[in-house]
């Protein structure tokens, strides 16, 4: 079996970099396709004829003849035109043409090795995943204790939703930006609801979001579960103003936080949970009550985690990850010290991947 495994990211991703840098020390080869390359910085053609194909310029081979071992789609991207000096409606066109053609690549790579490597998670995966509402139908049906929800744009469905159990969590499908990084940005969190009538009938019905009762927090749990094992931690957000409503808003410490672990049962649960969506990692996050009831919001199938590692240096969060990416699970699992984040911080492999990555484009986030 080839030692290759592929990582699709963004060329300014330092967890897939330390990820990549210790499946190298474990004698694996990974491969970094940075797909906002293209077409800006990148070429690419695929020939079509007794066998299919495919080259680029600067990035890794796509289509190559043994496949891959295994696929990591971290932060894939599709192609981004940047700068590119053209008309309005002329960018519209050229996005669409790219958009078209990165759904080809991806119906290749599926029909080339997606039955054959691990992928961490499958294009399928990330789509089910990334549904609220699957989500939530799901976890109800695993026996996670989840919230009433109304996902909606309707004004008068809201204002009902609220009368029969404001005050509400009002939470976006999708986390959005405004301004730069650092730098006065606003970005779009859950924000509590105790007055409906204060919000405009416009402001409600130009988009849809999810709306749930605001329930009373004692704190807030993030797990990790890959391989048979979950990673978790207790995030304490009734301490700071910032993080109250949304965990979001806090930066996390060891004075903050504490090691955790889910009862074995839920964690089954929420095993049960990831394969009708059909993934083989998720971040779980969860709210604990002040009758320590735990609560299902959601799972991210690529969420953060690798932090939990940097408040606590003996949870080998990035090890035990790349061992699970390489030999799909995390049977015979033994963490190294080689392998620790700051060791791997400091090590010339990590070192030469960021360099090697600062020539290359990424989209700008939401």
């Amino acid at each position: 079996m080839t030692t290759d495994i592929l990582i699709m990211t963004k060329s300014h991703d330092a967890g897939g970099h330390l990820v990549g840098a210790a499946l190298e020390s474990m004698g694996f080869a990974p491969q970094f396709h940075y797909g906002a390359t293209y077409p800006m910085q990148d070429q690419h053609s695929l020939l079509i004829e007794k066998v299919t194909s495919f080259r680029s310029a600067v990035m890794p081979n796509l289509l190559p003849q043994g496949g891959f071992r295994a696929v990591w789609l971290r932060r894939p991207e599709g192609p981004y035109l940047g700068d590119a000096d053209l008309e309005e409606q002329d960018r519209r066109y050229a996005s669409a043409l790219l958009d078209s053609y990165s759904n080809t690549l991806t119906a290749l790579q599926i029909a080339a090795y997606g039955s054959t490597a691990f992928w961490v998670n499958s294009f399928y995966g990330r789509m089910a995943a990334s549904s609220k509402a699957l989500q939530l139908s799901l976890a109800r049906k695993h026996g996670l204790t989840t919230p009433p929800t109304l996902i909606s744009n309707a004004p008068e469905d809201v204002k009902s939703f609220f009368k029969k159990y404001g005050p509400l969590a009002c939470k976006p499908l999708v986390m959005g930006g405004w301004g730069e990084w650092n730098v006065n940005r606003a970005t779009s969190l859950t924000a509590r609801i105790d007055d409906i009538g204060l919000i405009p009938d416009a402001s409600i019905s130009i988009q849809p979001a999810i709306y749930q009762p605001y329930i009373a927090k004692a704190f807030e749990v993030r797990t990790a579960i890959f391989g048979g094992r979950q990673f978790s931690i207790a995030l304490n957000t009734q301490a700071e103003v910032a993080s109250t409503v949304d965990a979001r808003g806090a930066r996390w410490t060891a004075k903050n936080t504490r090691p955790f672990e889910l009862p074995a049962e839920l964690v089954a649960r929420c095993r049960a949970l990831m394969a009708d969506l059909g993934i083989v990692y998720g971040t779980f996050d969860f709210i604990v009550t002040p009758d320590e009831e735990l609560v299902f919001l959601e799972v991210n199938e690529a969420g953060q985690t690798f932090f939990m590692e940097q408040i606590y240096p003996d949870m080998q969060v990035i090890d035990a990850f790349a061992h699970f990416l390489a030999q799909r699970s995390l049977a015979g699992w033994k963490p190294s010290d080689k392998r620790r984040l700051q060791a791997l911080e400091r090590s010339d492999t990590y070192l030469r991947l960021r360099e090697e990555a600062r020539q290359w484009v990424a989209s700008p986030e939401l």
